[in-house]
């Protein structure tokens, strides 16, 4: 964690001081990663004003650092975001998983396959969206809570919007 001047302040830009860290040559090479960036808004929308006193909320992206000493990696499910952050370089595009690439992805992160009920894991895999992420916390919620498949998927299928966000 950066050790920021000011970072305590309640009334500093935060995303400015950490901008201006990475601008900072001193401070050598960094790799910056910004995972689910999928809020357009949150990156492209106009300035907006705050409080009363305060200075008008830049979008996210004025706060993007350009530096040689340094790396962004940024995930994205809005392909508007990617091709937007990506400027001048092409974004590069990531697949969903095949059926059975996700199945031995949710199979290794066991170490008793063999001691787990596995009936229901197609029909897992499928409402989870052979995204590679969702599966891996979907295996650890299953045997950090000694659960079964088949519960799993009808904790996931409930209409609870603030589950749904979750997940």
């Amino acid at each position: 964690m950066l050790n920021l001047p000011g970072l305590d302040n309640p009334k500093i830009d935060t995303c400015a001081l950490v901008f201006e860290w990475f601008c900072e040559p001193d401070n050598g090479q960094w790799l910056l990663v910004l995972d689910n960036a999928d809020d357009l808004d949150t990156f492209f929308a106009k300035p907006t004003q705050s409080d009363d006193n305060a200075e008008p909320r830049r979008p996210f992206i004025d706060y993007l650092p350009e530096s040689s000493r340094g790396c962004m990696l940024i995930t994205t499910r809005d392909n508007r975001i990617s091709k937007r952050l990506a400027s001048k370089d092409k974004p590069i595009l990531v697949d969903f998983m095949s059926l059975g690439e996700g199945l031995s992805l949710f199979r290794s992160q066991f170490k008793e396959v063999d001691l787990l009920n596995l009936e229901g894991l197609e029909e897992l895999i499928d409402a989870l969206g052979y995204i590679p992420l969702a599966i891996t916390q979907a295996a650890a919620f299953i045997c950090q809570n000694n659960t079964t498949i088949a519960d799993y998927l009808k904790f996931i299928s409930t209409n609870d919007s603030d589950i749904q966000d979750l997940l």
